[in-house]
């Protein structure tokens, strides 16, 4: 989930060289150590010194490797986003036999990881739930909203592709139905990590998004 792209660098009290390795591992006690404390303080609240502190490293490796807790905080929100995004944009989807139920595979794989994996979980409660998107970070807004559109656009192909091999009538507002897609699967991994007790989720990822294409059949 986390990157572990690094370089070699000049160290701060100039002694010498870092490897690639323990950049890798440094940066990478960075990302756990800050996804661990944005989630239990909250983005605003949690400090360099917090991040370094629980990392083990110098508060200057944080403005090597990222330049900021702003730096950081983008990283972290470019690896979920990469990680959830990059499947539905392979090229290899243009060829698909069934675009429908090739969507609906990434739709259930993609809640499959919300519910599996925990850093995904909580990578997403900190982006949707614990974060004040305002002042410098109202950029984050804006590019959520950018991607959202990207998203949905990408995801109407499919449709797109549905219509012309006769899976929809050719009348199917696309977009519509990839947006509607987008609510459907966000209200779907909100609530997955909102309410932690709820023990639906795991057995009937299939079955809730069944639900969704099963209707799309009844309009052909």
């Amino acid at each position: 989930m986390l990157s572990n792209q690094s370089i070699i660098y000049e160290r701060e009290d100039g002694v010498g060289e870092n490897t690639k390795e323990e950049e890798k591992e440094t940066r990478c006690r960075l990302l756990s150590a800050a996804v661990e404390l944005f989630y239990d303080k909250g983005v605003n609240r949690t400090t360099l010194e917090d991040i370094a502190s629980a990392a083990g490293v110098s508060r200057g490796a944080i403005y090597w490797h990222f330049g900021s807790k702003l730096g950081l905080f983008s990283t972290l929100y470019n690896e979920m986003h990469r990680s959830f995004m990059e499947p539905i944009f392979e090229k290899s989807h243009e060829t698909a036999e069934n675009p429908l139920e090739q969507l609906a595979g990434l739709c259930i794989k993609s809640l499959s990881d919300v519910q599996t994996n925990k850093t995904i979980r909580k990578m997403i409660s900190i982006f949707y739930q614990k974060c004040d998107y305002s002042g410098d970070m109202a950029p984050f807004l804006q590019d959520q909203n950018q991607r959202t559109e990207e998203t949905v656009f990408k995801t109407a192909s499919f449709f797109e592709r549905a219509v012309k091999l006769g899976l929809l009538p050719e009348d199917t507002d696309c977009t519509l139905l990839a947006y509607s897609l987008f609510c459907y699967m966000y209200g779907l991994t909100i609530e997955n990590v909102r309410n932690t007790e709820c023990k639906e989720f795991p057995r009937k990822a299939q079955a809730v998004i069944g639900i969704f294409f099963e209707g799309l059949k009844a309009r052909r």
